[in-house]
């Protein structure tokens, strides 16, 4: 359009153009990370999250007790005495979970991730009410620390204590399960890279000592194999879908069909896969199945229209209808197929599961899934870091409640401290003796 730009006609298009651009910058667009914000800036990213939530967020009825006007005048002080960035982001990370959704957060610039967010290389997790070690990912730990670990205190503080006080206030989720697994799993040990911590720990035959680890970066990797396919006894197929953030699970679908179209049965891990694309997931559905892959019914928020009593009214409308995907891969594996699901199992995981059980193809195994899906609107907050509100209200099929419940398994198996300790994985087993049976 080089040409035209000094055309009045086409000024005045771009002029309407840039219109919403202008009335929907956010405060934070532009802005950089430095070490202190003014307070007019502090104010605004809670201003901007505030009233962004008030006007697009789908699941104000999962927190029933919130006055969110309420919320945002006690929070007003608080972001006004935090001088540093550090400590703003600290105030205004508290602000999201109060929606109680685990698609709404505020998250620190990137500057602050290893001051925040840095953890040990392990992985914890709460199992039968014990928070064990379930994974050492620096071989240079294996002497002090051993899977199956019972952590007893973090910093002198009994663990569950410490959660409730140093962790929980930090959690959005809408359920029980993915809560206890932000607190207990994702979000115990992180804190700033140049604080190690300090652990009280319990091995199984109840002699207790302490060990101090360093805390790596925000970004500690878990070492283990992606997309990891074998054939398990009585001739089953195994393969983990880790995530659907890329199309890897459907090439490793793809690359293992021979094996997998011969197989007496086939099992797919969704249990640690915390979503991504939709469209993936249906990917390896559409290889299961002959019939339309169902969708979760979804709906945004309408406009707010003042009724006789000139009170405001919410309405939802529905999003437009897309055509549900078919079988675009000829053959399609035809035998029992069991699905493994866990609280991990998050957003497109569970778009996944709840169409997996619409077209009852098969058995479900494991534990409820997190309960949240949808799809969140991004927000640019000064000084460089960034939130995002649910907007989209996903319902089951049926038009059941999916946010704030979960999706329970056919049947209920989940691993247990003497599971974790003989490196045992019951949750499997189970899935191999529904096969047998």
């Amino acid at each position: 359009f080089a040409a035209l730009q000094e055309e009045p006609r086409f000024q005045a298009i771009r002029a309407t153009w840039s219109t919403p651009l202008r009335m929907l910058k956010d405060f934070g667009a532009g802005s950089t990370y430095h070490e202190r914000l003014t307070v007019e800036e502090r104010i605004a990213g809670l201003t901007q999250f505030w009233a962004d939530a008030r006007q697009y967020f789908a699941h104000f009825d999962n927190a029933p007790a919130l006055d969110w006007n309420q919320a945002y005048l006690e929070f007003l002080p608080r972001v006004i005495a935090a001088d540093t960035t550090a400590a703003y982001y600290q105030v205004l990370m508290q602000f999201a979970p109060l929606l109680r959704d685990g698609h709404t957060n505020i998250f620190p610039p990137d500057q602050l991730k290893d001051r925040l967010y840095a953890r040990p290389p392990i992985m914890t997790a709460l199992v039968e009410d014990a928070v064990l070690v379930i994974a050492v990912h620096d071989p240079a730990l294996a002497g002090g620390l051993r899977v199956g670990d019972e952590i007893v205190a973090i910093d002198g503080m009994p663990v569950k204590q410490y959660a409730e006080q140093k962790v929980a206030p930090y959690v959005s989720s809408s359920t029980a399960q993915d809560r206890a697994l932000r607190m207990y799993s994702y979000q115990l040990l992180t804190g700033d890279a140049g604080v190690p911590v300090r652990l009280t720990l319990r091995d199984g035959t109840g002699r207790q000592r302490e060990e101090t680890i360093a805390r790596g970066s925000a970004d500690a990797p878990g070492k283990r194999e992606p997309f990891a396919f074998r054939m398990l006894a009585g001739d089953i197929a195994y393969l983990s879908l880790d995530h659907f953030e890329s199309d890897g699970g459907v090439i490793a679908f793809a690359m293992h069909a021979p094996q997998i179209m011969r197989a007496k049965g086939l099992i797919l891990d969704v249990r640690g896969n915390g979503g991504g694309s939709t469209a993936h997931g249906e990917s390896i559905l559409q290889r299961l199945t002959n019939q339309p892959i169902p969708r979760a019914l979804s709906f945004v928020r309408g406009p707010s229209i003042a009724s006789t009593e000139s009170s405001r009214t919410l309405t939802w409308e529905p999003m437009p209808a897309i055509a549900p995907a078919r079988n675009q891969f000829g053959k399609i594996f035809a035998g029992p197929v069991v699905v493994l699901t866990s609280e991990q199992t998050f957003s497109a995981a569970e778009d996944f599961v709840l169409a997996f059980n619409a077209l009852e193809r098969g058995t479900t195994i494991g534990a409820t899934t997190a309960g949240s899906t949808g799809q969140p609107i991004g927000i640019k907050l000064p000084g460089g870091g960034w939130g995002r509100i649910c907007y989209k209200r996903d319902l089951l099929p049926d038009g059941g409640k999916l946010v704030g419940r979960g999706l329970a398994p056919d049947i209920e198996a989940f691993p247990t401290v003497k599971s974790v300790r003989a490196g045992t994985d019951p949750v499997l087993q189970r899935a191999l003796a529904t096969f047998r049976r």
